[in-house]
């Protein structure tokens, strides 16, 4: 509906409202914004209308709510009254003006006129003076989103204009003296006199957005002087930004959290994340729903209550975040049409800004019925509008949310096509079957005349075939107890070669069979549990990896050259990281582990490490590391990176970079993993890390990540689970 009475909220809330206006109730907790509600309720006590405009979204039901509805309460001099009209739909029944006695009558005693009153009129001044004989004091009506009353028929907007501008102007009305003078009327008091000639003193207050101004000339016939005294409402600045986030924090007071408190490198990040590059000021609503997050996820969910730089992370995540978090919270059956809406009707990929659309249209083409419009509007991923003709329009309820929904929708159509394709194919291969079927059927005679001639020798054949494979089932079960089978999957194994003639090193699954991938080495050793196996061939070692790759090796420093792709030092008692390494970019596999009894002491990696952009497998386990450099976030190719048994407190900010950048996609070819360059396994076990950053949520193509051995509380794998899906999580 329409009016606002601006009752107290629950007794504990949290200490930032995020994404929705703050509440009279609330105004103990409104920061930055103190100077400019002094200046306007000063405007406002001096003239009797005054339009407060600025840009949608930043604050100004909040900056009324909370800054001038306490401001008249304090000073007790006026009775503020807060209406909102709603946009005018066909079914609508109420005009302005009966919202607005509406708004009179409940906010008081019942209507009950003294026996001199004019029979009969239902005027708004009528309502007005019978609020100040109820002893509530001058009235202030503050308009919110006023915009909405011209979407209204002409003919109500002429009705309230009129009425408004007699209980602005008149001090008694011309029927009511001349009812005074009739016969019939009652002799006054001079007590009852002097009530009726008691001026109203009425103050407006109309709230518009910057771009529907224009539509206040409207008013003219009226109120010719609306637009005289103009109040502006700008975006904060830094310094007013940075009370709203670090005074509320502090504040005390009966709130879900307790006090808490932000370090200046985490204070001066989120400013800097939400400053305006052209102007240097700051939007109200992304400052609340970011700070919003951080006291849910971080002060109630975790138990932080000094907010540092790797608390923080990045802001960028948060928002991206918010949108998945905001869908997740609906019904499973409203996410999908919620999702479609969204990505494919309010935003435009093109000039990636945000798309307007009509409650009417998104009824009918998006198949999203209105009470799920309304569910978004108070998720706050939409906002909606009044339109000049009735109804509401929709759309996104900030621009920062543009890139992340178009990734979501991208990520969603691929998913779609994958679906389709999958579908496509699968009703392909029943077709191929029906047709081959029906092939079979009218060559039977033949096919069975046929198997006639050769189903002796078939038998034959297979019968040795399968003497064969138990012989090697025999011979393999009595090593399985000395093989290594990575991930349970897989060994090598030195036999004889089924398909050829000879000895040679195969792979074998553990259930003894024969793997395609087949090379011929001089010597092999089986895998290790990083997932490689030393091999040499020609007179030269290679690294084989588990996926058939090789990869020429050295395990000495002083035989690096342009040829080798892969280093192996471990066990060598390192004292530092070898700079030599560094000038060599074309390494892809780098093993620097140590062992239990003998640890190396790198301590530390160099910013240089950047430097091997190619690497795609970092061992640094038993290496005593406490820290790792933010350049880590610049090996995009990563895909494997062992950091356990260290002595780790904290991540770099930058890890979530080893997300990949990366994408191969076929309709033909499933994906292959190791492709897609992008960091697929994290090894971070048996460390001293206390808490798991955000930045874990962003490595996404992540399918196995160690966590065990480590002294943080489980709910922190609990947060970690659920950003990570489908990952294997060792606990």
């Amino acid at each position: 509906m329409n009016v606002q009475l601006n009752s107290p909220p629950p007794e504990k809330r949290y200490r930032y409202p995020g994404a929705v206006p703050f509440h009279t109730g609330q105004s103990h907790i409104f920061f930055g914004r103190q100077h400019i509600t002094k200046e306007l309720y000063k405007l406002i006590r001096s003239e009797p209308v005054v339009v407060l405009y600025g840009k949608s979204g930043l604050g100004k039901s909040s900056l009324l709510n909370a800054g001038i509805v306490p401001a008249c309460r304090e000073d007790g001099i006026r009775t503020p009254l807060v209406i909102r009209f709603g946009a005018w739909t066909e079914s609508q029944q109420e005009t302005p003006l009966h919202i607005i006695k509406t708004a009179l009558s409940h906010s008081s005693y019942p209507v009950t006129f003294p026996h001199w009153w004019l029979p009969d009129d239902d005027s708004l001044w009528s309502y007005a003076k019978w609020w100040q004989l109820n002893g509530n004091g001058s009235l202030l009506l503050i308009f919110d989103q006023f915009e909405e009353i011209f979407s209204y028929p002409d003919h109500q907007v002429t009705e309230f204009q009129r009425e408004l501008a007699e209980l602005l102007n008149t001090g008694i009305p011309l029927r009511f003296r001349r009812y005074l003078e009739t016969v019939h009327a009652p002799d006054l008091t001079e007590n009852e006199e002097e009530i009726l000639e008691k001026p109203l003193n009425i103050r407006l207050l109309f709230a518009v957005r910057s771009d529907r101004m224009h539509l206040l000339n409207r008013l003219n016939d009226y109120l010719p002087n609306v637009l005289r005294h103009c109040f502006e409402l700008k975006a904060l600045t830094r310094k007013d930004a940075e009370d709203a986030i670090r005074l509320p924090a502090s504040a005390q007071g009966s709130f879900i959290t307790p006090p808490f408190g932000y370090t200046p490198l985490a204070l001066q990040t989120l400013l800097n994340f939400l400053q305006d590059k052209d102007d240097g000021l700051v939007e109200g609503i992304l400052l609340q729903m970011l700070c919003e997050h951080y006291e849910r996820h971080l002060v109630e969910g975790k138990q932080i209550f000094l907010l540092d730089q790797v608390y923080i992370g990045d802001p960028s995540e948060v928002v991206r975040n918010y949108y998945e978090e905001k869908i997740k919270e609906l019904l499973p059956i409203q996410q999908y049409p919620a999702r479609r809406l969204i990505e494919d009707g309010l935003v435009s990929e093109s000039e990636s800004m945000r798309l307007s659309l009509h409650e009417t249209y998104i009824i009918r083409h998006f198949d999203v019925e209105k009470h799920l419009l309304e569910t978004l509007v108070d998720k706050r991923l939409l906002r909606s509008e009044p339109f000049l003709r009735g109804g509401y329009t929709y759309e996104l309820s900030h621009d920062r949310l543009v890139p992340v929904v178009l990734e979501a929708r991208t990520k969603r159509r691929e998913s779609e096509v994958a679906e389709e394709t999958r579908r496509l194919k699968s009703e392909a291969e029943k077709a191929k079957r029906h047709n081959y079927y029906m092939a079979a059927l009218f060559s039977i005679a033949f096919l069975f005349m046929l198997a006639a001639l050769w189903f002796t020798n078939y038998a034959f054949e297979q019968k040795k075939m399968a003497d064969d494979k138990n012989k090697t089932l025999v011979q393999v079960g009595k090593l399985f107890d000395n093989l290594y089978f990575y991930k349970d999957q897989v060994a090598l194994i030195y036999g004889k070669n089924m398909k050829r003639d000879g000895n040679a090193y195969y792979f074998i699954n553990n259930n003894g069979d024969q793997i395609t991938w087949l090379q011929e080495w001089d010597r092999a050793e089986q895998f290790d549990m990083s997932g490689f196996a030393k091999v040499r061939k020609d007179g030269r070692d290679y690294l084989l990896h588990i996926t058939g790759r090789e990869y020429p090796v050295t395990y000495t420093l002083d035989t690096i050259n342009p040829g080798i792709s892969a280093v192996d030092l471990r066990g060598t008692r390192l004292d530092s990281f070898p700079v030599t390494i560094l000038k060599h970019p074309q390494l892809k596999v780098l093993i620097l582990n140590g062992t239990p009894d003998n640890n190396n002491n790198l301590k530390s990696l160099p910013p240089e490490i950047s430097r091997l952009d190619n690497l795609q497998f970092l061992y640094l386990r038993y290496c005593q590391l406490a820290a790792l450099p933010e350049q880590i976030g610049d090996l995009k190719e990563l895909q494997y990176l062992d950091l356990s048994n260290n002595n780790l407190t904290y991540l770099p900010r930058r890890i979530e970079e080893l997300k990949g950048q990366k994408t191969y996609w076929s309709f033909k070819n499933p994906i292959n993993p190791y492709e897609i360059g992008a960091l697929l396994e994290l090894d971070l076990s048996y460390n001293e890390l206390n808490t798991l950053p955000l930045q874990l949520g962003a490595l996404q193509n992540l399918q196995k990540l160690n966590l065990s051995g480590n002294p943080f509380p489980y709910f922190e794998i609990y947060a970690i689970n659920e950003q990570l899906q489908g990952c294997v999580i060792i606990k």
